[in-house]
């Protein structure tokens, strides 16, 4: 089974999806990371560079590009604007078990040190909170479960959880 992590910036994806990986005895797929090592840009200069528009266009081709049909047991952590396209989102709940790692707003902020810097599609516009409030009903919508994260969780108690919630779900 693919497993695949969404949630918010500062969530820990990233980190949880390493972790869960390891304990999965798989490999974990950062989409972010593709796509820096793919355009050789770090995340936040690509949006600068080629717009938001466009940078969501290459997530989602990046996040089709997986050839999940094929594969079995990866984990997958995908950006957290991942869920702006529907298409990539149909593709992961067709072949993965989403997985919305929720955290409240304040929980998310000190988790993110870099805003700045971090590569979050939309902050240019919105503040951190406007993006919470739009990207929370996306993420429930497309999730086959919810695991809350909490600020004083470490990443074993978090992946156990994760694989409790997978063992749950049919």
């Amino acid at each position: 089974m693919n497993v695949t992590l969404i949630g918010m910036v500062g969530v820990g994806k990233s980190v949880l999806g390493r972790a869960l990986a390891r304990k999965m005895r798989t490999l974990c797929i950062d989409t972010d990371r593709l796509i820096e090592k793919k355009t050789g840009r770090k995340l936040q200069k690509l949006i600068d560079t080629i717009g938001e528009d466009r940078f969501l266009t290459l997530e989602k081709d990046t996040v089709i590009g997986l050839a999940l049909k094929k594969a079995s047991g990866y984990v997958i952590s995908p950006g957290g604007s991942v869920v702006y396209s529907p298409e990539a989102m149909r593709y992961l709940r067709k072949n993965t078990k989403i997985i919305f790692l929720a955290a409240p707003l304040a929980t998310i902020r000190a988790h993110i040190k870099n805003r700045s810097s971090r590569g979050i599609v939309g902050l240019e516009k919105k503040n951190l909170a406007r993006l919470y409030a739009e990207r929370l009903p996306l993420y429930k919508k497309y999730a086959h479960l919810k695991v809350r994260v909490g600020k004083n969780m470490t990443v074993n108690q978090v992946v156990d959880k994760i694989l409790k919630s997978i063992e749950m779900c049919p």
